[in-house]
């Protein structure tokens, strides 16, 4: 999601597959698409206050204060969609966390004697819980201030967390519910945003992304689309005026060498493609 990530667990190879993000967010988001990947989002607010809106679908907008001290948990099988708007335009710090499936699975089969294909979590939006907090604080101690060992203690950490978390918010399936579709990991989606992030000036090709998650490009897509509601393909386009956007917004440079930037050697066709997504021409945006 959108904000600017300040800390991870990327270097820490013996923390496992799990994902830890701290994100600075320091300006209104008007939407952003939260993807639906295998494991259970778990936010947790570090600094900083937020009014924020979800909704799924064509659905009405809910709206709760995020505070420090708060949490979201969300186990959606579908992407929703999400807003904030900042107080003052004071930026806020969150820490995200996606448990690897296999600590959810010893936790479920620990606490419920199930497998976490068996169970489910509840949605929890703008949570309080002092004993979770305590767990949340030390994770976030390891990622943002990390030293010798962090990565053996965050482990033990995650672990921690993903049994007070089926304890607490975890149970069986009911006969009603709805079967857990084969989803796309966190760290998977994430290692393919970073790789079509960073490379944004160069031609999109699928089977790099599918060699590096070590999947089929039909797979890779299917998921990918799944997840985040696009196909690959149109979530790098996104991106690539998303970039755009910012450089016409932020900076002096020629129209044309931001098409050169992201992406695209005739500018003709970038003023094509981005009056396409935006609904008007380079030049009218930057002017607006």
């Amino acid at each position: 999601m959108n904000g600017d990530v300040i800390a991870s667990n990327d270097g820490m190879p013996e923390s496992g597959a799990s994902l830890v993000q701290l994100i600075r967010r320091e300006r209104d988001n008007p939407g952003v698409t939260v993807p639906a990947v295998a494991e259970p989002l778990l936010v947790w607010i570090v600094s900083g206050q937020a009014q924020v809106s979800e909704r799924e679908g064509a659905g009405e907008w809910e709206t709760r204060l995020a505070q420090p001290g708060t949490f979201y948990l969300t186990a959606t099988t579908t992407p929703y969609d999400m807003r904030w708007t900042l107080p003052e335009g004071k930026p806020f710090t969150v820490m995200h966390i996606y448990l690897a499936l296999a600590l959810l699975d010893d936790a479920f089969r620990l606490c419920h004697g199930i497998a976490y294909a068996q169970g489910e979590i509840d949605d929890v939006a703008a949570g309080a819980d002092p004993h979770l907090d305590k767990l949340l604080g030390w994770c976030w101690q390891e990622v943002a201030h990390p030293q010798q060992g962090s990565g053996a203690i965050l482990a033990g950490a995650l672990k921690s967390l993903a049994v007070y978390l089926v304890r607490h918010y975890g149970r069986a399936r009911g006969e009603s519910g709805t079967a857990r579709p084969h989803a796309l990991p966190a760290w998977k989606l994430q290692k393919v945003k970073q790789h079509l992030q960073a490379n944004l000036a160069a031609p999109f090709h699928l089977p790099t992304l599918a060699k590096m998650c070590g999947m089929s490009s039909w797979h890779l897509s299917r998921q990918f689309r799944q997840a985040t509601g696009m196909s690959p393909s149109e979530w790098f386009i996104h991106q690539r005026i998303q970039r755009a956007c910012r450089l016409l917004r932020e900076t002096a440079l020629p129209v044309i060498d931001i098409a050169c930037e992201v992406g695209y050697a005739s500018p003709s066709h970038f003023s094509q493609v981005f009056r396409k997504r935006t609904g008007m021409q380079p030049a009218a945006y930057r002017r607006r």
